[in-house]
Parts: structure tokens; sequence; C-alpha cells
């Protein structure tokens, strides 16, 4: 009877390991199916790698992007099979210092390309994966798309630089962008010229023909402008009827002249508005760097002291800084 009794306990405590056993397994299958579930439907770009650098699990989402159906097709694979080659690189010195250093990467910004070849961009966590030793086995990272953002961003960005109006440059965003420009010119020495235009004759076009054909004048001439000049050359609206151009010569005596003369041509050509032909033309004065100076602000000054001499001389002419 005592064996009897033995035996029922030990079956009775192998039943109910049995069923804890069950219980966890059921835990654990749960567990998968649920984190199986969140990888294949988070619109999250997803992932974790051994440290290989090879996928191990990631989100369908980032599958799709790289022209996969499954995540399961890129399980194996590192980044240099489905990325380009630039991008893979960057990737993997990234993800080199989370696996081989321990280095969390925060909110990097990171750039990729979708299905179409269209750049975008995502914002990354990269976090190391440990096992229960405190070894390094890997790492998972976490991006989220931020295209629309930096679109964003670089629409304020460009409005905040550029004209309303005319779509040029406006002052703040050309003395910012042309003087980047003039230390490139110095490491390379070469030299450039500003070219300072102001309108003849446009306050009559608004007191005649109304606003409307003010800022139509403006705008054709704005076009004029960047289409006659090469795509190097940087056209800014300065302000009011003001515009001023940033050029790069080879010649600066021979260069200057024919860019002065064309800019003249393609302004005194009559600008058709409702039928009407107006006619307007424009004083120039141009400084060159760096003969007359080694800043943007010095520059745009004695061009400017130059343009009014030109003014004086009844304008629709150029003239060149003597000091």
């Amino acid at each position: 009877m005592s064996n009897t009794r033995d035996l029922d306990k030990l079956i009775a405590h192998l039943t109910n390991e049995r069923d804890l056993l069950n219980n966890q397994v059921s835990e654990l299958i749960e567990i998968r199916d649920n984190f199986i579930y969140f990888f294949e439907n988070s619109s999250d770009y997803i992932y974790i790698k051994d440290k290989d650098h090879r996928f191990i699990y990631l989100s369908n989402a980032l599958a799709k992007i790289t022209n996969h159906d499954s995540w399961r097709d890129v399980v194996g694979k590192t980044d240099f099979d489905i990325f380009p080659e630039e991008l893979a690189k960057v990737y993997f010195e990234e993800q080199r210092k989370v696996i081989e250093e321990g280095k969390e990467l925060m909110g990097i910004e990171e750039p990729y390309f979708d299905k179409n070849g269209k750049q975008c961009w995502v914002s990354t966590s990269k976090k190391p994966m440990y096992n229960s030793n405190g070894e390094i086995i890997g790492l998972i990272g976490i991006s989220r798309d931020i295209t629309k953002i930096k679109e964003l961003e670089e629409a304020l960005r460009l409005k905040a630089s550029n004209d309303n109006l005319t779509a040029l440059l406006n002052r703040e965003g050309f003395l910012q962008y042309s003087s980047q420009q003039l230390s490139s010119l110095k490491r390379n020495n070469q030299a450039a010229a500003i070219i300072f235009i102001d309108l003849d004759h446009f306050k009559p076009v608004n007191d005649i023909y109304g606003h409307k054909a003010g800022d139509h004048v403006l705008v054709t001439i704005a076009k004029r402008l960047k289409s006659n000049l090469r795509e190097s050359d940087i056209v800014c609206r300065f302000g009011g009827d003001e515009f001023i151009v940033f050029t790069m010569l080879d010649n600066v005596d021979t260069d200057t002249k024919i860019v002065a003369s064309n800019i003249l041509k393609i302004i005194s050509t009559p600008i058709l508005y409702n039928e009407k032909k107006i006619e307007i033309g424009c004083s120039i004065g141009i400084s060159h760097y760096p003969k007359h100076g080694e800043t943007m602000n010095e520059l745009v000054k004695k061009a400017d002291e130059a343009m009014y001499i030109a003014k004086s001389l009844e304008g629709n002419t150029y003239k060149i800084c003597l000091i």
C-alpha cells in the first residue's frame, strides 16, 4: 500500500509538473505569436541582428521597403544584401559601435531609398542586446520614418531664405549662401563678381499700371536672369526692385563686361503685360572678389556704390568699382 501511495504521489507530482510545463509552453507560444504579430504589423522599421550583423527578426514594414514580400525573406541577410553599398557602409559602422563597443545610439537620422528610388529619412535608435551572462549577442534597432518632417523643415528653410514673389534667394539667403561660396573661392584661389542691379523707371510701372503689373515685371526679370545665366551663378532679389548676381570668373575684365552687357540687354527687352509693352532699364554696379573686398558685406557695399554712379549717368549702364 505504501508503494502504491508513493506511486500515486509521484504521478500526481509529474502530472502537476506536466500541466505547469504545458502552461509555460502555451504562454511562450502566445508571447512568440504576439511578438511575431507585432513585427509583422508594426508601421515602424524594427529589427534584431546577431553579432555578425545578420537579421534575426524584422518588421514587415522594413522588409517591404527593401522589395521583400515578408520579413522571413530577409532573415540571415545583412544590410549589404538589401541596401545600396554606400548606405550599408554607414549602417554597418553605426552598428559596429553598438555591437563591439556597447554604445547606445539614440535618435540618429539615417537616409534610405524607397521602392521608387526617392530618398527618405528615418530617426533611429540602436541598443546592444545581451545574454544572461552580460555578453553582447547583437542589437535591436527601431527606426521611424521622418520624411514628411524633413520635407516640412526644408520647405520652411526655403521659405525663410527665398523671396515669396520671384522664388529667388532673398537678402538673408543670398548673404548666407554666397558667403559659403566665398570660402570655397578662397581655397581654390578663384575670382568672382558681385553684380548689383537696380531697375530704372520701375516706380512709374506701379503708378501707371498697378502693383500687379509691377509684380509681373519683377517675376519676368527674375526668370530672365535665371534662364540667361549659368547654373552656378547665384541670383538674388535683394529687396524691392534690386537684384544681385554672384558669378565666378575666369577672366575678370572680359567676363564681367560680357555678363553685365547681357543683363542690360535682357532687362531692357520690353515686357508684355495685358497687351501693353512695359519698357524699363537698369543701373548696374560691380565689385570683384578679392580685389574689392573679402567679405560679402564689403563686396555688396562696393557694388552698391558703383551702381549709384551708374544711376547718376541716367542709368541703363554699368560701372565697376574703382577702389
